[in-house]
């Protein structure tokens, strides 16, 4: 019940069962009931367990995976874009990933940023921007992950370890390739916020005429 979509698969395997049949939740829910008499705590109980099991697949990457380059390794900031869907079965590998990467990598050296896409299914999360960043690269399947605008092959799974694994290593390929990379482009960004409005100014030096 607490893991991502997992309940889910569960239910679709039930196809030509019994209708009476309980679904995990209700399962879960009635076991619960009668170890403490009633439903209190067991939101939080989930909350937790799903926490710990993130925790633990986190864990398990950084554990198998090559640290990241030193900060020094070169000067640029790598730009990492996921397209996602909230009933995407395959893109939870993606955003996990992308979670592990954002949470061991400081925003100088990565940024990642999370787009939902109304496919395959209605998104709660999807906004206009997004739609039109997905309508901008051409992303029609989920998940997509992009780093510094090329595509990244092989992010897409399930919440099993072999696929966080192979997801991970994957985008940590092309993004260390690009952190040991150097430009002279710089960006300099500033923001004040005034009166409920944000007001963001860029600078960029460094570029050449072709550019």
């Amino acid at each position: 019940v607490s893991l991502p979509l997992l309940q889910q698969q569960a239910v679709e395997s039930r196809v030509g069962l019994p209708a009476d049949q309980a679904r995990p939740r209700k399962s879960l829910e009635t076991l619960w009931q009668e170890k403490h008499g009633s439903l209190d705590g067991l939101n939080a109980a989930i909350a937790e367990r799903y926490e710990q099991s993130v925790a633990e697949a986190f864990q398990e990457i950084r554990d198998k995976v090559e640290p990241a380059p030193a900060a020094d390794a070169g000067n640029r900031t790598v730009l990492v874009e996921v397209f996602t869907n909230a009933f995407c079965q395959p893109c939870v590998a993606a955003d996990l990933a992308t979670e592990v990467l954002s949470r061991d990598l400081p925003p100088a050296e990565a940024i990642v940023l999370q787009y939902h896409n109304h496919a395959p299914g209605p998104d709660p999360l999807t906004c206009m921007d997004g739609e039109a960043r997905a309508t901008f690269y051409k992303s029609e399947n989920k998940p997509t992950v992009l780093v510094d605008g090329q595509p990244i092959p092989n992010v897409g799974g399930f919440f099993v370890p072999q696929h966080l694994e192979m997801a991970y290593r994957n985008l940590r390929l092309f993004v260390d390739l690009r952190l040991k990379s150097s430009t002279d482009v710089v960006i300099t960004p500033q923001a004040e916020a005034a009166d409920g409005k944000l007001n963001v100014n860029v600078a960029v030096d460094g570029l050449t005429e072709e550019q």
